[in-house]
């Protein structure tokens, strides 16, 4: 059976939408799903943002549900300055996406990485899951929607109160008290939102679309393009 691997609920939430016959269960704190999407059977799990939590948890879904193969879907920030945003990246040698130990939040850093590495865009997940499944001899798959552009900054006093990634964890009240105390910030939460919709359905139809071939068809599909 095919796994999908998602940092967030948030970027997972269409993809679950379409899931038919979806049942949801925990495995040792995991948010996981299994369902089906167009009659493929899949499952799901929830792994959170970056070291060390993700690689955690995605070791210990492999090692208990033992997946036929591993997609990694989510948001990437791009690097190149030719990346749009919404634009899909297909990644099965992780050679196209550079993976961060943090966010990488400036235009600068951005710049930086981009000139040293050459790669596309940058996560917080790729390499380190990859290396997870590898040890487990499984194929793993990057199908990744550009969530931010080159050149803009993502706000990162925000995204700080909304996750704790020393524990692996949205933190939503502690958001809300940021917002309450800083009434400002609300509508620059909403204008960095209000894009990720959009980027979030074209996600979810490569996805879908990656989950209903097989991935040497979507691979050959992705390269005449």
């Amino acid at each position: 059976m095919r796994s999908i691997l998602i940092p967030s609920k948030f970027e997972a939430k269409l993809i679950l939408q379409n899931m038919q016959n979806a049942i949801h269960y925990e495995l040792d704190g995991i948010d996981c799903y299994l369902g089906e999407l167009n009659d493929k059977t899949i499952s799901i799990a929830i792994i959170g943002m970056g070291p060390p939590h993700a690689i955690d948890r995605a070791d210990k879904f492999i090692r208990k549900t033992g997946p036929t193969d591993i997609v990694l879907a989510g948001f990437v920030g791009a690097l190149s300055p030719y990346l749009q945003r919404g634009e899909i990246i297909i990644d099965p040698h992780q050679t196209r996406v550079y993976t961060s130990e943090k966010l990488v939040g400036t235009p600068a850093e951005k710049s930086a990485i981009y000139a040293k590495t050459r790669r596309e865009a940058v996560d917080m997940e790729g390499s380190y899951i990859a290396e997870t499944a590898n040890n487990y001899r499984l194929k793993c798959t990057a199908v990744r929607a550009v969530s931010d552009l080159a050149d803009e900054a993502l706000p990162m006093d925000i995204l700080t109160h909304c996750y704790d990634q020393g524990r692996g964890r949205y933190t939503p009240l502690k958001l809300v008290r940021y917002l309450v105390r800083h009434p400002g910030k609300v509508q620059e939460l909403r204008n960095f939102l209000q894009p990720l919709k959009q980027v979030r359905e074209d996600l979810t139809q490569a996805v879908i679309e990656f989950v209903d071939q097989t991935p040497e068809q979507m691979l050959t599909e992705h390269a005449k393009e």
